[in-house]
């Protein structure tokens, strides 16, 4: 979210500053005398080589640190060069904090700039603490505006409300300790993992070398997805698990991303394969248990026949199931779907949009059902949070 900010500012021309100061008219904060004047005057003298302005900067502020229009011309300098190596804008806030300090009015940007420089440092409270100070900064003067005001306070109203949105969540977090579930867990790659509802066992994805006459493919060349099945011992704690039995992993094709009905009886599941398309389509099937045993599963009818359909949840009446989907007609890249199914006739109804107070222009992604089947949770870009998909 912060580099949404960071990277607005980037793309603005620059400087960001503008003072056209008239040699011999310049009205300074305090009283200076003719020594540092006739300094400062070369150093904001436009014909004078740069090197040497900010040598004449230097010597002004070495004779009088509180300079104000010294201190605010170095920080701009600072600006600049911060700006082009894409760097944060901490190094200007001793300058600027002299500058408003001996002279609150001097500048709009100064608080700006130093609002900024706490955001990029996740300093929420400061940041906004000065760029509202800049948002509420009033003159009759234009020179104490930069050319890229209106960019500056589009910023500045942004990263207060995304200040303001993190403090917000800050407040609401909660003690949370993860620990790596023993046995499931090897060296290779395991997720998208489902713990049964009687909790006797863990379904689960594992990466394992691809196989093929006789051939072993190294980890690190080719691998495939394996739908797994850990089961819970006495003392609670998961075997390593061994590969789902049939129908499942009879073929190449990827399956995993589960759920199951409260009384074991449906399994529902994503599955990707050739189907004759440019591109191998991921569906739902189920599969239906009796006398402890899985038998072979179908699709379900609210796929869409083109797009990723994926990741279900099943609600506990066994009615209702929320899934993720990139098909079109939604609200982002990949949306959260539902479909009811009827009690009576056990048929399952077209796929409905959960709508716009979940779905976002970003994608929305894993969703898990309560078994209150009222509260539901999903990862997200394109809600607040702190990183690129948050829960």
């Amino acid at each position: 979210m912060r580099q949404l900010f960071i990277s607005l500012l980037f793309c603005l021309s620059f400087p960001l500053f503008s003072q056209d100061d008239e040699e011999g008219s310049k009205k300074y904060c305090k009283d200076i005398d003719k020594s540092l004047e006739k300094l400062y005057l070369k150093a904001t003298d436009r014909k004078t080589p740069k090197p040497e302005r900010l040598k004449y900067l230097k010597e002004c502020l070495a004779e009088d640190p509180d300079f104000a229009e010294a201190n605010l011309r170095m920080g701009f300098e600072f600006v600049v060069h911060l700006k082009l190596e894409e760097k944060s804008f901490m190094p200007t806030i001793p300058y600027f904090m002299k500058a408003i300090a001996s002279c609150p009015d001097i500048h709009s940007e100064p608080y700006y700039y130093i609002g900024f420089a706490y955001y990029e440092e996740f300093k929420n409270d400061s940041a906004i603490k000065y760029l509202n100070k800049f948002i509420k900064f009033v003159s009759t003067d234009e020179k104490k505006f930069g050319k890229d005001y209106n960019e500056e306070m589009a910023n500045a109203k942004g990263m207060v409300k995304s200040a303001k949105q993190e403090n917000d969540i800050n407040k609401l977090v909660v003690p949370f300790e993860p620990h790596v579930v023993m046995g499931v867990s090897t060296e290779r790659d395991e997720y998208l993992a489902y713990i049964s509802p009687d909790d006797k066992n863990c379904l689960f994805v594992r990466k394992v070398p691809f196989k093929k006459m006789d051939q072993v493919y190294d980890q690190t060349d080719k691998e495939k997805e394996v739908f797994m099945r850990s089961v819970k011992d006495k003392t609670g704690v998961f075997d390593k698990g061994e590969e789902m039995p049939w129908p499942f992993n009879a073929t190449s094709d990827n399956q995993g991303g589960c759920t199951i009905t409260m009384d074991n009886k449906y399994l529902y599941f994503a599955m990707m394969r050739e189907e004759g398309g440019a591109q191998a389509n991921c569906d739902i099937y189920m599969s239906k248990n009796v006398d402890d045993e899985w038998k072979p599963f179908s699709k379900v009818p609210f796929n869409d026949p083109k797009y990723w359909d994926s990741q279900p949840t099943v609600s506990a009446d066994g009615n209702t199931i929320v899934f993720a989907s990139d098909r079109p007609k939604g609200f982002g890249g990949i949306d959260l779907w539902m479909s009811y199914k009827d009690s009576r006739t056990g048929i399952w109804g077209p796929a409905q949009n959960l709508g716009p107070v979940i779905n976002t222009p970003g994608d929305e992604k894993t969703p898990f059902l309560h078994t209150d089947s009222k509260t539901l949770y999903f990862s997200s870009k394109g809600h607040y949070g702190f990183g690129e998909y948050d829960i």
